[in-house]
């Protein structure tokens, strides 16, 4: 339990499967585009690498192409 509490997607999509309210959110998988979102985000987004912890390498976007670039330069 422990280990979904300090990972940010699991203690997110713990949130919601608990019908907890909670800031909507997307996974993106490292293998995945980041095209492949665009259709489903609602302007601005906030851009967060997984791997990384607090507030170190959060992003704000407003458009597709500012979050196309944060979303690649968040992988790197």
């Amino acid at each position: 339990m422990r280990r979904r509490l300090r990972d940010k997607l699991s203690f997110r999509q713990m949130q919601k499967e608990g019908g907890l309210l909670c800031p909507g959110f997307h996974h993106l998988p490292s293998d995945a585009a980041p095209a492949e979102l665009l259709s489903r985000l609602n302007w601005p987004v906030v851009v967060k690498a997984r791997r990384l912890s607090g507030s170190r390498g959060v992003i704000r976007v407003d458009n597709a192409e500012a979050y196309l670039q944060a979303v690649s330069g968040a992988c790197q």
